[in-house]
């Protein structure tokens, strides 16, 4: 006989209240496993220690009976029975949670998100449970390899371990629970086995031509589509058909829209309109590609929603109202509000980013913004001052357009063992969705609606260009739309924004003069590539005054440890050049004093010219002075004030 299992102790006070109402309790045991089988058995008993029956009121109890029994007699735990008189439906996925690791399967972790209800784990610590209201799409309980589902005729082992991200009561959700019932128990017996098409995330031919030439076998999309097949390892051009297809099959499931594409291609020929019977050969070659296994493009278990196309009731940033509806187009607010109460500013870092605020996070490349930013996510999420700055705990999401998944997740691990942190810090994260907040309304929709569901008090976009393909930074018609959009959804989420993006020539922030008008905050980020130490300067701040502060980033390559901590900043130097820091420097080494002609020879990463310029500035600046006398012939030397 197997070994008996062993059981997660329950926390009963996390049962939802509703359920705990409800006189429809059991105590239940583990019992040894039938003859011939490993699996143990549990089975539901009354208090009086008899058996009960999931279809037998009578032998049933109220909650606080039941846990009465569990906590003075012999058994596992209590049980909740579902009835046709209730409106709950439970789900029970085997062998989804790896406690140790904190994981939910990434198949699972989708669907939990997409029922948005109560979840917690099974007795075993590796099963799932989920309870929903709604309606049952069967008649009896469904079984499908590891996930089960039922209404009546079962009870749930209950263990109040729910996940804490997800509601504490069961949800109303029936467009959920008709997906998962489609998903996993299809309502055709028999056929091919593919699981359909529950609505998948759609994009227009533009969009994914784009993400094709985007992927990581792009450079072989451009050259079946370019028509150049015989420049690969294929056999024939029908092989090379079946190549290109099964590309596009991964980016949509829609036939129509397959075959438009591959009659766009450099790949189209006469034969693909030869017809057998009603389908032509591009047709049935499409069937077939379709009927196939494969797998198809989905955002990840961290995009929450089955479905691109967000919910009815998320709205675009840039959406025009439906004629329709009866909200108005514009609310007018009165002078008379202004006399109110109106909240004070809500910072999220104190200081720095307030709730519903753009802010932009200004760098030169090799500058660390990344890491600063990810420092100030960990530092949010889990409610620590961020380098002296007061918090306010809460999600933090990132949309990811540049890192990468695997190199974002690299960081992002550094810095969670830079703060001893485990697993439950709050930080989620997509990762190359190419999200166009300039030109695509469904992309801005869909961010609404991950916005709608985790409720972040922070957003951070790296980086702007990336979420503006194909926009001129240097026009204020390509910028103006896409920070309009980001203050929308700051406003309309409560949460601050902050905007990663790159420095241009001039030493400041790269395009149009517009963006600075559309920030309540710009933040330069200044540090040498080798350098430890990197300074923040806060630059046309709406709701504070201009600051400096510097921090230190530690990294520790032995562990793979990064954390940022505070760095004090002379306010003098901080606003140098980088010429004009090494001048400083120089003269600091130096012994404080040095020819000017060394000065110029000596300087790494910019011309002589650049560094005697700068000797003169810092001479304006009365940080430098002659120390010469300034005599025909004399070489002009230089010290520090």
């Amino acid at each position: 006989m197997s070994t008996k299992p062993p059981v997660i102790a329950p926390n009963l006070g996390e049962i939802p209240s509703e359920l705990r109402a409800r006189h429809q309790w059991v105590v239940w045991r583990l019992l040894p496993p039938d003859p011939g089988k490993d699996k143990w058995r549990k089975v539901p008993f009354q208090t009086s220690g008899a058996l009960a029956a999931s279809d037998d009121p009578a032998t049933w109890t109220d909650f606080d009976t039941a846990v009465a029994t569990y906590r003075t007699a012999n058994f596992e735990g209590v049980g909740y029975v579902f009835t046709t008189d209730d409106p709950y439906i439970g789900i029970d996925w085997d062998h989804a949670y790896n406690a140790e690791k904190n994981e939910i399967i990434p198949d699972v972790l989708r669907w939990l998100h997409d029922l948005n209800t109560y979840c917690e784990m099974s007795a075993s610590g590796t099963g799932i449970h989920a309870i929903v209201r709604g309606h049952y799409p069967f008649d009896r309980g469904r079984k499908s390899g590891s996930v089960e589902m039922y209404k009546i005729g079962r009870f749930f082992t209950m263990s109040g371990r729910r996940f804490d991200t997800l509601p504490a009561e069961p949800q109303e959700c029936q467009e959920a629970i008709d997906r998962l019932a489609a998903y996993y128990f299809p309502a055709q017996p028999g056929g091919n086995g593919r699981k359909p098409n529950l609505g998948s995330i759609t994009f227009d031919d533009a969009q994914i031509i784009e993400r094709c030439r985007h992927a990581s076998n792009g450079a072989k999309f451009q050259m079946l589509w370019d028509g150049k097949w015989e420049s690969l390892d294929y056999s024939s051009q029908s092989e090379a058909d079946y190549a290109l297809l099964g590309i596009l099959r991964f980016w949509t499931q829609e036939a129509a829209q397959i075959e438009r594409l591959m009659r766009a291609s450099g790949l189209a020929r006469e034969k693909w309109n030869k017809r057998r019977g009603q389908d032509t050969y591009l047709s049935r070659s499409t069937s077939n590609s379709l009927a196939g296994s494969g797998e198809t493009y989905s955002p990840g278990p961290a995009l929450l929603p089955i479905n691109r196309t967000p919910p009815a009731q998320s709205v675009a940033a840039d959406a025009e109202p439906e004629e329709e509806t009866t909200r108005p187009r514009y609310i007018l607010h009165w002078a008379d509000e202004a006399l109110g109460d109106i909240p004070p500013i809500d910072w999220v870092v104190d200081g720095l980013f307030a709730r519903g605020s753009v802010s932009l996070i200004c760098g030169n490349p090799k500058t660390k913004k990344t890491y600063t930013m990810l420092d100030c996510a960990v530092c949010v999420a889990t409610g620590e001052p961020w380098l002296g700055r007061l918090t306010q705990a809460g999600t933090v999401l990132i949309i990811d357009e540049e890192s990468g998944d695997r190199r974002l997740k690299r960081r992002l691990k550094k810095i969670l063992h830079g703060h001893k942190l485990g697993m439950g810090v709050q930080v989620a994260h997509t990762s190359l969705e190419m999200f166009n907040l300039l030109s695509s309304p469904v992309d801005v929709q869909y961010i609404d609606s991950i916005m709608a569901q985790l409720s972040p008090v922070l957003v951070i976009v790296d980086a702007l260009a990336d979420v503006m393909p194909g926009g001129d930074e240097n026009s204020v018609r390509d910028t103006h739309p896409v920070f309009q959009k980001l203050r929308v959804l700051a406003e309309k989420h409560n949460c601050a924004v902050c905007v990663i993006h790159h420095v241009g020539k001039g030493g400041t922030y790269r395009g149009s003069s517009a963006i600075a008008g559309a920030v309540d905050l710009l933040m330069m980020v200044d540090s040498e590539q080798n350098s430890t130490v990197i300074v923040f300067k806060g630059e046309l701040p709406r709701d504070t005054e201009p600051f400096i502060f510097g921090a230190q980033i530690l990294f520790d390559d032995m562990i793979g440890t990064v954390r940022l901590i505070n760095y004090a900043v002379d306010p003098g130097q901080a606003q140098l050049s980088k010429s004009m820091r090494y001048v400083v420097d120089y003269l600091q080494v130096h012994g404080r004093r040095a020819l000017l002609e060394d000065i110029a020879s000596a300087a790494p990463n910019c011309t002589a010219a650049t560094a005697r310029r700068s000797v003169y500035l810092l001479v304006d600046k009365k940080m430098v002075r002659r120390a010469d006398s300034g005599k025909t012939g004399e070489k002009a030397t230089y010290e520090l004030c």
